[in-house]
């Protein structure tokens, strides 16, 4: 799932870009408002041309007291943003069990060494391609270790943030 804004900066176009190289059969759902929209018409023709085996779907804005259900019924949350001051759809996912698959330009690169997700380059569409490949292939034990450390990666961020007074 792609969950935010649709803008050049939140990594859209290469999150398609990397489903390109991708041959298991992937649902990629998009949910968000379109504030570019030539951006958009951009992100369109590269649905277009998608091989079939990935299917994108846009559902428009999501209202905000569904994010978290939404969030939880998806396998991977993929947003390679090319900058984050804070990201708050990153952390909505950790937080719901959702591993991520984001750039290496956010404050949640550790999710990798938690074992929640991939911080990657956004411009490196084959490294994405191949975590979703794997992960279309990890059985599902480990698909909910995963979410597991999701969760706990996020718990212990909201832990390390308390100020104590």
């Amino acid at each position: 799932v792609f969950l935010g804004r649709i803008a050049r900066i939140k990594g859209l176009a290469d999150a398609l870009a990397a489903l390109r190289g991708v041959s298991a059969r992937v649902d990629f759902d998009i949910h968000g408002p379109v504030s570019e929209p030539d951006h958009w018409r951009d992100c369109e023709a590269a649905i277009d041309r998608l091989p079939p085996n990935i299917r994108v779907r846009h559902h428009g804005p999501c209202d905000p007291g569904e994010v978290h259900a939404l969030l939880r019924r998806y396998d991977l949350f993929f947003c390679p943003t090319h900058g984050e001051n804070f990201g708050h759809a990153i952390f909505e996912s950790l937080a719901n069990g959702t591993p991520v698959l984001i750039s290496d330009r956010t404050p949640w690169t550790g999710a990798m060494a938690a074992g929640a997700g991939w911080a990657i380059d956004p411009s490196d569409h084959a490294a994405q391609a191949a975590v979703v490949e794997r992960l279309a292939a990890t059985p599902p034990a480990a698909r909910l270790a995963a979410r597991l450390a999701a969760r706990a990666f996020a718990r212990e961020a909201v832990e390390l943030s308390l100020i104590h007074i």
